[in-house]
């Protein structure tokens, strides 16, 4: 679904479903973010854990995804930005399943830091497809509708992450990352 040579889609057309797909995968990175910093307290009280150790829970996932950007960029030149941004949404979704049903507080860190390797390949390459997408004149108006379902998930995340701790639970939190299919899957 994703054009190789640069400026291939037109902006009716196949672009704009491009640009849909990296925007439904990408507001998944940053609602996951910050959806945690305000069920932080319910899941150190759940696995009755030091505040110390469950404040990992947030910063795996911000560690490992930012510091891999550059290499998943690279890789994404090596192998393609499709292949590397799809491998990313998969192993998203997969860790965000393995949080949701963590037993111990020790392994939700661990899938959180597997989630934040998921989440730094998606956040690494949607500006080389896009660039590679849309034509020069269209390009500032995709990459900008782009950044608003980053920012927008970052704004979405602690609203959504209270809410749905309050209907049932923290695990929900990450569940909600399961069913959500990306046009850009095959």
């Amino acid at each position: 679904m994703f054009p190789r040579s640069e400026g291939t889609a037109s902006a009716t057309g196949q672009g704009y479903q491009v640009l849909a797909a990296i925007m439904l995968g990408g507001i998944m990175g940053p609602i996951d973010a910050s959806i945690v910093n305000v069920i932080l307290p319910t899941i150190t009280g759940f696995f009755s854990a030091p505040l110390a150790t469950a404040q990992w829970v947030p910063l795996i996932y911000l560690l490992t995804m930012s510091s891999l950007l550059l290499f998943y960029g690279r890789l994404g030149d090596i192998l393609g930005y499709k292949r590397v941004y799809l491998s990313g949404l998969v192993c998203f979704i997969v860790a965000s399943g393995l949080c949701g049903l963590a037993p111990t507080i020790y392994w939700l860190i661990a899938f959180r830091a597997l989630q934040g390797i998921g989440a730094g390949m998606m956040m690494a390459v949607p500006y080389a497809i896009l660039t590679a997408t849309f034509p020069p004149q269209e390009r500032g108006r995709a990459l900008g509708i782009n950044a608003i379902s980053i920012s927008a998930g970052l704004a979405i995340g602690p609203t959504l992450g209270g809410l749905l701790t309050s209907l049932w639970s923290w695990r929900l939190a990450f569940l909600i990352n399961i069913p959500i299919r990306n046009p850009a899957l095959p």
